[in-house]
């Protein structure tokens, strides 16, 4: 299972809030009705993003963390540097970090394909490897995690420099889905793959009901389960012609004397599949017209 093949790492160093905010600040933070979208940014998470994240966090500095843009850590670097310069610091004093969303993102990323892949493995146990990968592909790029970031809001939350606020940025795709990566990945260390698989389902809920099981399923399995149901018949394959006489495979399926027709491939198992495919089309048609 997933669980055992990325485990939730220690706590690292630059996971720790800011020195001068508390996770009880965090938590209890409360932002005008009227605020602009930087000054929402700018605040403490609220509690209403937690809400359309849709997990409560035990540490909410790790879900301010996944909404801070490297921008905003630049700023606050420097912000804290002439800080210490005011303070009368030497030259030896260590250099002011602030962090990012960057190595959220990265384990973002992973954590994202991980479940979407084991839902998608689980609903369909036949497909093959590159089927899997396309359906995969088909549900996690750049567009679609933006649209999911959007969804939740979490632009209007983003911790952003002065440049990057007025560019633009909160509406960017690429930042929007780097922004939902490193959510996904805040929510596995502050609840675990539990929670993250939740947190996934809820997401991909609809593309998930898009692809149902039933859907999933090969055509020629979907075949065989109507015509048994419906009619009490069983589909037969014979092949029609195949190489070296041909360069590809010619398959008949035949249910009773309901109908016939064929399919052809490069293998004799895709002429059959296309065989499937053309009858359940045919046998659709076929029902509606009564």
């Amino acid at each position: 299972m997933c669980d055992d093949s990325l485990p939730p790492p220690a706590p690292s160093a630059d996971l720790e809030p800011p020195a001068e905010t508390s996770a009880s600040a965090l938590r209890g933070a409360t932002v005008p009705a009227d605020a602009t979208a930087h000054q929402v940014a700018q605040a403490p998470v609220a509690v209403s993003i937690e809400a359309a994240v849709g997990h409560h966090f035990a540490d909410p500095s790790l879900l301010e963390l996944a909404l801070t843009h490297p921008s905003w850590a630049n700023v606050e670097a420097q912000r804290q540097a002439a800080q210490a310069a005011r303070g009368g610091r030497g030259s030896s004093a260590k250099k002011p970090v602030a962090s990012d969303n960057q190595r959220l993102e990265f384990l973002g990323d992973a954590v994202v394909d991980l479940l979407v892949s084991e839902r998608l493995f689980l609903a369909d146990r036949a497909a093959r490897e590159g089927l899997l990968t396309e359906r995969r592909a088909a549900l996690v790029h750049e567009a679609r995690l933006a649209d999911a970031a959007r969804a939740m809001g979490l632009g209007a939350h983003l911790r952003l420099g002065p440049g990057e606020e007025r560019a633009g940025f909160r509406e960017r795709p690429g930042v929007l889905a780097d922004a939902f990566e490193a959510v996904a990945a805040a929510v596995w260390l502050d609840g675990g793959p539990d929670a993250a698989r939740a947190f996934i389902e809820r997401v991909f809920a609809e593309d998930f009901a898009r692809v149902h099981p039933e859907r999933l399923k090969p055509a020629k399995a979907r075949l065989q389960e109507l015509t048994q149901a419906r009619w009490k018949l069983t589909p037969t394959y014979s092949v029609l012609s195949a190489p070296p006489a041909t360069e590809t495979f010619e398959v008949e399926v035949r249910v009773g004397e309901l109908l016939a027709t064929t399919g052809v491939g490069k293998s004799r198992r895709a002429a059959e599949d296309h065989a499937a495919v053309d009858a359940l089309a045919r046998l659709a048609v076929h029902r509606r017209g009564g």
